[in-house]
């Protein structure tokens, strides 16, 4: 197998989901939204998530070859529609 043959078509990225109310941050909302993306990964594994919390953080497999998703929409528990913004972690400066 040479390097010729070999196949760049997704690369794993951290992502911040800005926007979640702190009601929506679990685990289950970061694999939904991160499932919406591409492929779910896993998630932040930090346990110390506070009241102060800012963003949550998803780890996708992406596939590069599509742009990029810039944001989206999540359901509240009342089921009003809330916009989220998604922020790429250690995006390498090509990919801009």
């Amino acid at each position: 197998m040479g390097p010729r043959s070999m196949v760049f078509n997704s690369a794993v990225f951290w992502i911040q989901i800005w926007g979640l109310p702190f009601d929506l941050m679990t685990d289950d909302v970061g694999k939904e939204v991160g499932n919406h993306i591409s492929c779910y990964v896993s998630g932040d594994k930090r346990k110390n998530r506070t009241d102060k919390a800012r963003y949550m953080c998803v780890r996708v497999e992406v596939d590069i070859r599509n742009p990029l998703h810039r944001g989206g929409f999540v359901l509240s528990l009342e089921g009003e529609c809330i916009g989220v913004f998604y922020q790429y972690e250690r995006l390498p400066a090509f990919c801009c």
